[in-house]
């Protein structure tokens, strides 16, 4: 019971109910005030006709003259006529309040009730004259406008009883039909907790649009979601691959020391180079697995950072350690808002790969903004990159040439960095390259963010 109150099925329903059920209420006061109003000023009405003759009656034979005045047309009105408190004539009505037992009625202003007779509405006039003064009391008995309007409340009431069930069955039926869909797309997300094997969509309305907008956005999550799950998967299976890889070669290794290091120094020589460099190659896989979980978990520091700085400090310390050539073209004072260390790792990344595949020939580095953006660009003469592999070279693990990496010492996480870390910096990292004639690799920044 306490779900369903919480359904907007039930919420909408009962605002209904209760607008509703206060709109007709002001409307029964409107009405009954409105007739209770017109029949009042009619009461009024005859009582001032009345008032006028009763005021000529002359006082011989008062009696009879006020009994042939008031029937039949005012046999219910109670009336006294005196002066000086001494009674000249009562009606009927008068004389039976005197006789009865309950009494006159309990008055409240003008108005006075009588528990048989029900309401009475009261005029009382006072005149002057030679003898003295005379009063003139009437009472009106209510009974039939009383009556009157009890019926008119009472057909309210029902019509409005009615028109309230009435009303509030159609709007529950129509609530539960637009919001079928709601309830469909509920049903639906429910049902995928039970599908262990893969991420479902669910089905798109076509209206309302609210929803159709809704359950679109909700599958591009699920989208994403699945993206995402699958990237991870295959990231977990890489790592797995590539740290079973040199562990393998360390089970081969020592076997061959085992068996042969202490009598050949040639295979105990050669197993150890390979067990360093199988240690170096985890070493740096162990690196940048961590490296690459920080960049997508850490906040960016917001500095101002010298790009000409930090590519004119790279490309001289790059110089000392090889032969091939490395150009720099760059604008002077080339400055961003970002994180220095975390920009300054992507330019090693595509510096160590454009030197780690090239054999002869140069490095070019630019550096230039227009607009609002910063352009870095870093090509090499190398040996390139098939077009049909370029959309790929930035996903985790991936190598166009496994050999060739394992050789150089590559572990296919160097863009997968590189990228994040741009992206990180609203920013966009891109490639242009053809195969046998070397890459540039591009980096877009935004100068404002």
């Amino acid at each position: 019971m306490k779900n369903s109150k919480r359904t907007l099925l039930y919420q909408f329903t009962m605002t209904y109910i209760w607008g509703y059920t206060a709109i007709l209420l002001v409307m029964a006061v409107i009405v009954s005030g409105s007739i209770t109003y017109f029949l009042l000023h009619e009461t009024n009405r005859e009582l001032n006709v009345l008032e006028e003759k009763l005021q000529n009656l002359e006082e011989s034979g008062i009696q009879a003259k006020l009994n042939e005045l008031l029937y039949p047309n005012y046999s219910d009105y109670a009336i006294r006529i005196s002066r000086n408190e001494n009674v000249l004539a009562t009606s009927e009505e008068w004389q039976d309040f005197e006789e009865e037992s309950e009494g006159y009625p309990t008055w409240f202003g003008p108005f006075g009730f009588r528990i048989e007779e029900g309401i009475y509405y009261k005029r009382d006039l006072y005149m002057g004259g030679p003898k003295g003064e005379r009063s003139l009391n009437i009472w009106v008995q209510l009974e039939d406008e009383t009556e009157f309007l009890g019926i008119i409340l009472q057909v309210f009431f029902f019509i409005g009883l009615a028109s309230l069930l009435i009303g509030a069955y159609i709007l529950y039926g129509l609530t539960k039909k637009r919001l079928s869909p709601l309830l469909s797309i509920t049903e639906e997300i429910k049902e995928m907790e039970k599908h262990k094997d893969g991420i479902s969509r669910i089905n798109e309305p076509k209206e309302p649009l609210e929803l159709r907008e809704l359950s679109g956005a909700f599958n591009q999550l699920l989208h994403q979601l699945e993206e995402h799950v699958e990237r991870e998967k295959g990231f977990i299976a890489n790592a797995s691959h590539e740290l079973r890889t040199p562990l393998t070669a360390f089970r081969g290794h020592i076997n061959l020391l085992k068996r042969w290091g202490k009598k050949d120094e040639y295979v105990l020589e050669q197993s150890l180079q390979a067990l360093g460099e199988e240690s170096d190659r985890m070493e740096r896989i162990t690196h940048q697995m961590l490296t690459l979980a920080q960049h997508e978990n850490n906040v960016l520091k917001a500095e101002r950072v010298n790009i000409t700085k930090i590519l004119h400090l790279l490309v001289e310390k790059y110089k000392e350690g090889t032969s091939l050539q490395i150009n720099l073209e760059k604008d002077e004072d080339l400055e961003l808002m970002g994180d220095e260390e975390q920009l300054r790792q992507v330019f090693v990344i595509l510096l160590d790969n454009a030197l780690r595949y090239t054999k002869e020939g140069r490095v070019s580095v630019k550096a230039y903004q227009k607009d609002n953006d910063l352009t870095i660009s870093i090509s090499d003469t190398g040996v390139g990159i098939p077009e049909g592999e370029q959309g790929e070279i930035f996903n985790r693990f991936y190598r166009v040439d496994r050999n060739r990496s394992r050789e150089t010492g590559g572990t296919g996480l160097g863009l997968s960095i590189a990228k994040a870390i741009v992206e990180k910096h609203r920013g966009m990292i891109r490639i242009e390259s053809k195969s046998g004639e070397g890459s540039t690799f591009i980096v877009v920044l935004p100068v404002k963010d």
